[in-house]
């Protein structure tokens, strides 16, 4: 039997046709679950309790006081700092001894040791040091002012005012005159200070108190309050006690055992600036 045109089976061609690359699955999403099944309610009451806890006054006050124990702390670090420099400076600057040709003090005495705090004053590093020992001291205290007898507080008062401004807690400087002007105001103390304020009063050196004193009482007569004294170097010789006598406390940047264990672990260098 014939088989007609047409009816057989197709035809395969011998060429294999271009394989076409599959698209890639679309990432597998699974739905997290979520840990807590709180309603929108609970959520915000315990958003709520939380700024409540951060805002507590308690949890401010004990945040306060960490803060005030940190500024002590490293206040404290500074002011030892300072005050060991300034003792260098003062044994380097201010201080000698002659045991076969005593000095004769401003109180009347004689003695081997002598200091000569303005030369370590009128320095600027010592200026500057001496500012920053008397801020640490004096500011805690809450006084408007600082000064003393003309002419050994007049750098101390002025140093420390100075540094007072740079920190942001001002402190007026003034000076006690050793004579009232005789013209003018004739005011025995000059500075922007009123009564009832509260003071302090400054010395460079003490050996029996007598400047701090006359300080002290030119202060209570102009109906000041004082507070404190603050000196620079104490000798060691009753002065602190003849002011802490009179109802004020003192407070000693350095003592003269201190300045003469520098001086003598380290000698001075030869002066060429004098």
């Amino acid at each position: 039997m014939r088989i007609g045109v047409g009816m057989g089976p197709a035809r395969r061609s011998c060429q294999t046709a271009p394989s076409v690359p599959r698209a890639p699955a679309p990432p597998r999403v699974v739905p997290r679950t979520p840990r807590s099944s709180q309603s929108g309610e609970e959520a915000e009451e315990k958003t709520a309790r939380r700024g409540a806890r951060a805002i507590s006054p308690i949890a401010g006050e004990r945040s306060g006081l960490r803060a005030a124990r940190r500024s002590a702390t490293l206040g404290a670090m500074e002011l030892a700092t300072d005050r060991a420099r300034l003792i260098e400076l003062l044994a380097a600057r201010s201080f000698r001894y002659q045991p076969a040709a005593p000095f004769r003090l401003a109180s009347g005495r004689t003695s081997p040791y002598y200091f000569n705090c303005k030369t370590t004053l009128y320095h600027p590093e010592g200026l500057v040091v001496v500012g920053r020992c008397l801020f640490a001291v004096v500011a805690p205290l809450g006084v408007a002012a600082i000064g003393g007898l003309t002419l050994g507080a007049d750098p101390l008062a002025f140093a420390c005012a100075y540094c007072s401004e740079v920190q942001g807690n001002p402190i007026e400087p003034f000076v006690v005159r050793k004579q009232a002007k005789d013209h003018g105001t004739c005011l025995p103390i000059e500075g922007n200070v009123v009564a009832g304020d509260r003071v302090v009063v400054v010395d460079d050196v003490i050996t029996t108190g007598g400047s701090a004193l006359k300080a002290i009482a030119a202060c209570r007569a102009a109906r000041l309050e004082v507070v404190h004294c603050c000196v620079v170097v104490d000798r060691q010789e009753g002065g602190r006690e003849a002011i802490e006598a009179a109802g004020v406390a003192v407070t000693a940047l350095a003592t003269r055992t201190e300045v003469m264990a520098v001086r003598t672990a380290t000698p001075p260098p030869p002066r060429h600036d004098r």
